[in-house]
């Protein structure tokens, strides 16, 4: 089962993986952001652009097809929309259809704690931008995700507890 996690930056992608391996030993847990740079390609928002975006998206899909042939479940941290210093990037829907999914989740924050969020945490270079962007970039990512995978395909979690969202959902689905 290969699990996808989209959501911008700071949604609270890496918080949720963490505590869903927690309880599933059987997953390998990994970030697009760490398998692009583990290829040796650049992620800082401010150097991006559509160039680098490219070739970043094609490492991605050749480093977590390398991952899934010795990790039968893995749960992926990813974006759809990549906010660049001049603006937005949307990843086109055959990238993310290439990723070849299981299952496809959105993870929604309320736009006041993801700024919160991005400024608090220095460990990552993020675009601080006012709530209202926060909320159309949010919402272009979710309408780029359904119009990618329909709206069937596309699980959202938001709220107190999104892992626990994450594995009620699973709990609840037929083994594939």
């Amino acid at each position: 089962m290969h699990i996808g996690i989209f959501g911008i930056s700071g949604t609270g992608k890496t918080t949720l993986t963490q505590v869903f391996l927690q309880d599933k030993l059987d997953y390998f847990g990994t970030s697009a952001s760490y398998l692009i740079a583990n290829a040796g390609n650049d992620i800082n928002y401010k150097v991006l652009n559509q160039d680098k975006i490219s070739r970043n998206q094609k490492a991605l899909i050749n480093k977590y097809d390398e991952l899934k042939k010795n990790h039968p479940n893995t749960i992926i941290e990813l974006h759809n929309v990549i906010e660049v210093n001049d603006g937005l990037s949307l990843i086109p829907p055959e990238i993310l259809l290439d990723l070849n999914l299981d299952l496809i989740f959105f993870l929604y924050t309320e736009p006041d704690e993801i700024l919160k969020r991005r400024f608090l945490d220095k460990k990552k270079s993020r675009k601080i931008v006012a709530q209202e962007e926060l909320k159309r970039i949010q919402e272009l990512s979710l309408e780029n995700l359904i119009s990618t995978f329909g709206s069937k395909n596309v699980h959202v979690l938001s709220g107190g507890d999104p892992a626990k969202q994450l594995n009620n959902f699973l709990d609840s689905q037929p083994a594939l």
